[in-house]
């Protein structure tokens, strides 16, 4: 599915088929429930709308809609990052311990292992056994020869170095 964006003009929502719609969360956590919920508080109670909140244009509507969603995704991203360093920090003090794991992601560079825990880490292609892996986009697999790694599959890791916010597993 796609992101979520603002948008100055009333889309509905596809999923409800509602031809109106308006979202907020509750307790109130980003500006833009804020936002509407002082149009609402204006529209209901003296029936003033935007103009309450100085906002008289379409202009000034979409660059709030704009802003909205380009600092929600950067709130994201950096509670992801923040995610991925408090995941490091607690895995650094075990380089050399085995896990078993889930492969959650493949690419060309190797596979990406996710552990019980949700710590993820890189077995990186060169360290895995075999020779001449190639990589089937269409099919998420990295093979050489018998080997062939796919999401989904459960191998077993052993944590090899943590460097920032990255770990680095190899195959047990």
């Amino acid at each position: 599915m796609s992101k979520a964006c603002y948008l100055p003009e009333n889309l509905g929502h596809f999923g409800l088929a509602a031809k109106n719609y308006c979202h907020f969360t509750s307790p109130i956590r980003r500006y833009p429930d804020l936002w509407i919920h002082r149009v609402i508080k204006g529209l209901g109670v003296r029936g003033q709308g935007l103009g309450e909140l100085g906002v008289r244009n379409s202009s000034a509507i979409a660059d709030i809609a704009l802003q909205s969603s380009s600092r929600e995704r950067e709130a994201e991203k950096a509670e992801r990052d923040a995610d991925e360093l408090k995941k490091a920090e607690y895995m650094s003090d075990k380089i050399g311990m085995r896990f078993f794991g889930v492969i959650g992601g493949v690419t060309e560079r190797g596979i990406f292992v996710e552990l019980e825990n949700t710590v993820e880490g890189m077995v990186r292609a060169e360290s895995l056994p075999g020779t001449g892996f190639s990589f089937n986009e269409r099919l998420m697999t990295l093979q050489a020869g018998a080997h062939t790694y796919r999401i989904g599959d459960t191998v077993e890791i052993e944590v090899l170095a943590v460097t920032g916010s990255k770990i680095e597993f190899g195959l047990a």
